[in-house]
């Protein structure tokens, strides 16, 4: 017997289950499969996971300062499998709670492996091995990405790790461990096992997190280093030496080689979009030249009626994208005025919190001349007042429209702060009208005023003699 539905949604990450309430608020039946489990990779081994433990780890760092406040307080150890067990109730939480939204919004979960027969029919092969058949006029791919391999380093669990295991499992923390990679992953990875008590080394072929503003990666790789992570740059993978007991990795640096022991390895290179076994090929779904769906700007495939959304298409893997893509793509498809935003917020949950949005310096000298307004938390003083002083706002701007191009914060709440930005550039404020927001004292937030006012040398809670080159 063939279901009926109005959408079927194939992934209940945070792109498919947005696309699924939204579609319901419209009046649409929608049947959402998933394979896994509900909340996809982020809720269940991503975001939620390795926030709540960076909530740990923030704590940890406070207290083994708490002296220099005259509270005498100290860390005794870390019971791993309690915190564990902790972490691992944040996510039952969480996914309890997005089961409740999806009953409430009557929205028709379908567990098991989904791939398409034709442009409006969908076969669904549950764990018990018992098929189904789905059909609807409108599909949208929701499926996420999985993490890239490195040859000679399979995952298996234990001692080659992907970060969707480390996050399941934070026993291996407390090791001698080598990451790969110097993306946000694995610079949030980093942070969290060196505090945990593991010797981290964190390995990248170029730099780490090359896509920010070069102000952003300087105080993270610093802020890394200073919590006890060593960076090697520049060094590329050659061989890997496994004694049963620890490994042995060989990598070759500016024409040198170099060796690293390490007990555990987390590979955390990249991820590759989920498109395998869909029937993409055989539905006539086109890939890009990157092995992701290819989508026009409506998020339509190749084929009439189906739509992807998310790390499926590619670049940047963002849970907040895939949820806005979501919610559009539902729109879309129920008739509905529907808007895609403009601006994608970046951030990073590492020894230093940092985050941006918009052009980075470089990028946006590149198209024109621009002035760049800069305020460091030293200088502020509801930062000095928390003592949370590592950090700053920067703010790129086109002195010939008044135009803000990009704005990059470092430091405690910068995630929370970047909405701010994020709200400024969607409007097309001016940095003038940007730098005439009352905000409230003290307050980290202040830094934005500053920042704007120093895009033309006005700042008033900083000076110094000579202007950053503009």
């Amino acid at each position: 017997m063939t279901e009926r539905k109005d959408i079927i949604i194939i992934g209940a990450g945070p792109g498919g289950y947005v696309a699924a309430i939204r579609a319901r608020q419209f009046g649409k039946s929608v049947a959402l499969i998933e394979g896994d489990q509900l909340g996809g990779i982020c809720l269940n081994r991503g975001c939620i996971p390795s926030k709540a433990l960076l909530s740990v780890t923030r704590l940890l760092s406070r207290v083994r300062q708490a002296n220099r406040y005259g509270v005498d307080l100290s860390v005794n150890g870390v019971d791993i499998a309690k915190l564990d067990e902790w972490k691992n109730g944040i996510v039952k939480r969480t996914r309890d709670g997005l089961r409740f939204l999806m009953t409430s919004n009557k929205v028709d979960i379908i567990p098991g492996m989904a791939k398409l027969l034709d442009s409006k029919t969908v076969g669904v092969k549950s764990a018990d091995g018992t098929e189904k058949l789905v059909q609807a006029d409108n599909i949208i791919i929701a499926t996420g990405s999985s993490p890239r391999l490195v040859p000679g380093l399979a995952f298996d669990g234990k001692r080659v790790l992907s970060p969707e295991q480390v996050m399941a499992d934070i026993s291996i923390a407390p090791s001698k461990i080598v990451i790969l990679g110097g993306g946000v992953i694995a610079a949030e990875l980093a942070g969290i096992c060196r505090s945990l008590g593991g010797r981290v080394t964190l390995v990248v072929r170029s730099e780490v997190l090359r896509r920010f503003d070069k102000d952003i990666r300087s105080i993270c790789v610093s802020s890394l280093r200073s919590a006890g992570v060593e960076i090697v740059t520049g060094a590329e993978l050659e061989n890997v030496e496994d004694s049963g007991n620890s490994f042995r990795l060989r990598f070759k640096q500016a024409n040198q080689s170099l060796s690293i022991e390490a007990d555990r390895v987390i590979v955390a290179v990249g991820r590759i979009p989920n498109t395998s076994g869909l029937g993409l090929k055989e539905t006539g779904v086109t890939l890009d030249s990157g092995g992701c769906i290819a989508v026009n700007d409506k998020k339509q495939t190749s084929v009439p009626g189906i739509y992807a959304i998310g790390d499926v298409i590619g670049a940047p893997l963002l849970a907040h994208k895939a949820s806005a893509e979501g919610k559009y793509a539902a729109e879309l498809i129920s008739g509905a005025a529907a808007r895609l935003p403009r601006y994608i917020p970046h951030v990073v949950f590492s020894a230093c919190e940092a985050a941006s949005v918009g052009l980075t310096e470089d990028e946006a000298r590149a198209q024109t001349d621009v002035k760049i307004g800069y305020f460091p938390f030293p200088a502020l003083g509801a930062a000095i007042a928390s003592d949370n002083t590592s950090g700053f706002v920067k703010l790129i701007a086109d002195p010939s429209n008044d135009r803000i191009m990009g704005v990059h914060v470092a430091g405690e709440g910068a995630a929370e702060l970047i909405g701010q930005a994020v709200l400024a550039l969607e409007a097309g404020v001016k940095v003038s009208d940007f730098a005439g927001v009352m905000r409230p004292h003290p307050t980290i937030s202040e830094a934005f005023t500053e920042a704007a006012l120093d895009v033309y040398s006005e700042a008033m809670h900083f000076f110094r003699a000579q202007k950053r080159a503009n």
